[in-house]
């Protein structure tokens, strides 16, 4: 949510709150992708999926990850600064493969 985003990105007041909302937005989107399952908050919109492949409820794992994602890109406007490339760092992927769907 805002609030805990917010707190991990230590902001204050109201004026990055839509540009972090979107960070939320597309850090979830980012996981699901990364893991190929549809990630939900509460065990009651889980119970609801009945067409996703493996859908899971967001672990503390998960959460982690997307906040480190969100600051991230928080920090790091641009894919490039300086002449250097930005990608997610990859502590982000190694925590986000323990829930990653497994295909055989």
């Amino acid at each position: 949510d805002l609030e805990r985003a917010k707190q991990h990105l230590r902001v204050d007041g109201t004026f990055d709150d839509d540009y972090i909302r979107s960070l939320i937005t597309v850090a979830r989107q980012f996981s699901e992708d990364y893991c190929d399952r549809k990630i939900y908050d509460t065990q009651a919109d889980l119970e609801k999926d009945v067409e996703s492949p493996s859908p899971i409820l967001v672990t503390p794992v998960i959460e982690q990850a997307e906040l480190m994602i969100i600051g991230h890109w928080y920090m790091t406007r641009e894919s490039v600064q300086a002449g250097a490339f930005s990608e997610v760092p990859k502590s982000t992927s190694f925590m986000l493969d323990m829930d990653r769907r497994k295909t055989v």
